[in-house]
């Protein structure tokens, strides 16, 4: 397989005058300015809101699990055992 040379070494065999390699250069940035920049896809709000919906839901489910669970609630008592447990008087 063979290699693809580089330009700096087809720049020795080509023997090309100062004006015509400043040219070329020109003429390459020209061509890669000329290319569009690639747009960003537009977004589909419809599934964004669907997928806000969807947190939402479950924000509201998490929320009613936490508020309904007795696990999570905070009595004299509790507080009393864990100062107790943490030596604190």
């Amino acid at each position: 397989m063979a290699t693809t040379p580089k330009a700096s070494q087809l720049e020795k065999l080509a023997e090309l005058t100062p004006n015509t390699k400043a040219w070329i250069k020109a003429l390459v940035a020209e061509a890669i300015a000329a290319i569009p920049a690639p747009k960003d896809k537009p977004v589909d709000l419809t599934s964004v809101h669907a997928k806000v919906d969807e947190l939402h839901r479950e924000v509201q489910y998490l929320r009613q699990k936490f508020e309904a669970n007795e696990d999570y609630s905070l009595t004299k008592a509790k507080v009393i055992g864990l100062l107790k447990r943490n030596g604190i008087e």
